[in-house]
């Protein structure tokens, strides 16, 4: 929408009867895109780091984000901060941060389930999961209630 207004200032400017009035806009049009190319390369902002700058859009800057770190939630609240590291140690960090998660990944898996195996009254062969021991259920064939065996020997 800016893009449409700035070009019908310009043909405003050199077509339309007011001149200095189109001449203002696009004079703000120049000063605000100025302002805002100096902002971004003296740092003062920062884009986030799922946004492009005018100066990216235009191609005139590459965003330097290593894939690796795409979702490496740590890194970018550290970046946030304006903490910084020394040149070794980012890559020792990384690597710690990586065998953390893998051990608490490891940490968090559950035991594998256990079953119960047994046989109904018209013959079906039944297998529930161990959490249902000692319950009673239903026969998916003939629909007979059963009292789901709570013994070890059945349980593998």
């Amino acid at each position: 929408m800016i893009l449409l207004w700035f070009a019908f200032d310009i043909l405003g400017a050199m077509y339309g009867g007011a001149r200095v009035a189109y001449l203002a806009h696009i004079g703000g049009f120049v000063a605000g895109f100025a302002l805002a190319v100096l902002l971004l390369k003296t740092k003062v902002i920062a884009m986030e780091r799922d946004e492009k700058s005018i100066l990216e859009l235009l191609g005139l800057e590459k965003k330097d984000t290593p894939a690796e770190r795409r979702g490496d939630y740590a890194y970018w609240q550290q970046e946030w901060r304006g903490e910084e590291k020394g040149p070794g140690d980012e890559k020792q960090q990384m690597q710690k941060e990586a065998l953390e998660r893998q051990a608490a990944a490891f940490e968090t898996q559950e035991p594998p389930e256990r079953f119960i195996h047994f046989t109904c009254r018209c013959g079906q062969r039944i297998k529930m999961p161990g959490k249902y021991a000692g319950l009673i259920g239903r026969c998916p064939k003939c629909s007979a209630r059963l009292k789901i065996p709570a013994g070890q020997e059945d349980i593998e």
